[in-house]
């Protein structure tokens, strides 16, 4: 799609959705993603855990004013939500054994890089959608 300012056209901007799982138990670190097909500069996320009821909403720019979420502990905190803004996780999933985020670390020239954490003892697999903006 192309932007234009006064007739002319000033940038172009890219667009690609796609998704990934993630087995919540696996050891902490950064895994790349690749197959976007050009170098995103923002991002919106959205995450579910495959047998349970919680879920995450996340954006980041992957660095000019970090990652932040909207991520619902239903039956876990009486169906609380909360936000969590700017250099914090970009998805972040919550169930009765601990807790489970996502931080966007880089931008790369094909796609992203997350860093992966999990506190306590977290089981089954976080699903994950995303919009990649270039």
């Amino acid at each position: 799609m192309a932007l234009y300012a006064n007739g002319s056209e000033v940038s172009t901007l890219k667009a690609k959705v796609g998704g990934l799982s993630r087995v919540m138990d696996d050891v902490d670190g950064s895994v790349s993603y690749d197959g976007v097909g050009f170098q995103p500069t923002a991002m919106w996320f959205w995450c579910v855990e495959n047998v349970q009821e919680y879920w995450s909403v996340g954006w980041s720019d992957a660095g000019a004013t970090g990652g932040s979420n909207v991520c619902s502990y239903h039956n876990y905190e009486a169906d609380t939500m909360t936000y969590n803004k700017g250099n914090r996780h970009t998805l972040s999933l919550r169930t009765g054994t601990g807790s489970f985020y996502g931080q966007i670390t880089s931008f790369d020239a094909d796609g992203f890089t997350i860093y992966w954490s999990m506190g306590g003892s977290e089981t089954g697999t976080a699903q994950v959608g995303w919009l990649a903006i270039g």
